[in-house]
């Protein structure tokens, strides 16, 4: 990772992110799996930060995650980001979501 300190602000959404879909009453697995595309979301952006995330990120995100994995996959990878968004919406930490025209 070229600039380590930058995930700093991510893990400390991604442990609140965690709790969010909990309280909806989402099973342990899909948890694990939203907060892990995330996770790789936040790796193949340099963990840029979430206000820096654009639409065109998550479009290569899931474009490049769609080769080694399955449709199934890629779907439920798109449907944990959207939750991350919107739970970072509800926060107030980002304005406008990326990944809401997707």
């Amino acid at each position: 990772m070229k600039y380590p300190n930058r995930a700093v602000g991510h893990v400390s959404y991604l442990d609140s992110f965690a709790l969010y879909p909990k309280v909806e009453g989402l099973r342990a697995h899909t948890i694990f799996c939203y907060v892990r595309e995330v996770r790789r979301l936040g790796e193949r952006t340099d963990w840029i930060g979430p206000g820096n995330i654009k639409t065109d990120h998550i479009r290569s995100y899931i474009d490049w995650l769609s080769g080694p994995v399955k449709p199934k996959t890629v779907a439920a990878a798109q449907l944990g980001l959207r939750r991350y968004f919107r739970f970072l919406i509800d926060e107030k930490e980002i304005e406008q979501d990326p990944s809401a025209c997707m």
